[in-house]
């Protein structure tokens, strides 16, 4: 063969090697690798998506878990248990704290839908130690209780005597609709 034809041969050859170089890195390659590229930002993306609901979730149990427990403080759902229980238990931390109520009020009210709350205005008179005792009963009690306002004026002159005014809230549960069984719960 002679010299030429196996010179053109071969830069036949080699033209056709780097065509199908071309075409394939065209064709095949660089696709591919932008495939890939989309695949691994998607993986990542997807990744960081899933920390985030997983962080959600973890979130969810720590605030259903509080919600529970926070719904366990409310006054009981028929406002005229509400009423008593919220009543009897001022009555005790005055007794309690030597503060004399002389005047309690209650009255119910619905501020939004969902929920209800039962206030209560109420006077007294005591001693400024009967007073904070009192007031640090209420604020520590296991209820949904609120201090909405409160107004400690001066007893007569000459005396250790205060008296306090206060408007507490306290929110209801919903009340419960009627079971299966028909009754009211």
């Amino acid at each position: 063969m002679p010299e030429k034809s196996k010179r053109e041969l071969f830069l036949k050859l080699a033209a056709v090697v780097c065509v199908c170089g071309l075409l394939g890195d065209r064709v095949i390659l660089t696709p591919m690798v932008r495939l890939w590229d989309a695949r691994t930002k998607r993986t990542r993306d997807l990744e960081l998506a899933l920390g985030k609901e997983r962080a959600l979730l973890a979130q969810d149990r720590h605030w259903s878990a509080l919600w529970a427990r926070e719904q366990k403080k409310l006054l009981p759902g028929r406002m005229s248990e509400a009423e008593s229980l919220l009543l009897e238990s001022l009555n005790r931390w005055a007794r309690d704290s030597g503060l004399r109520l002389t005047s309690v009020r209650p009255r119910g009210r619905q501020d939004v839908p969902d929920f209800r709350s039962l206030e209560v205005q109420a006077s007294a008179t005591g001693r400024m130690s009967a007073i904070a005792r009192f007031l640090y009963a209420l604020e520590t009690a296991p209820l949904a209780l609120a201090v909405e306002d409160l107004e400690v004026a001066a007893g007569k002159q000459g005396s250790d005597s205060l008296s306090v005014n206060l408007r507490v809230t306290g929110l209801v549960a919903p009340e419960k609709s009627a079971g299966a069984d028909g009754r009211g719960t």
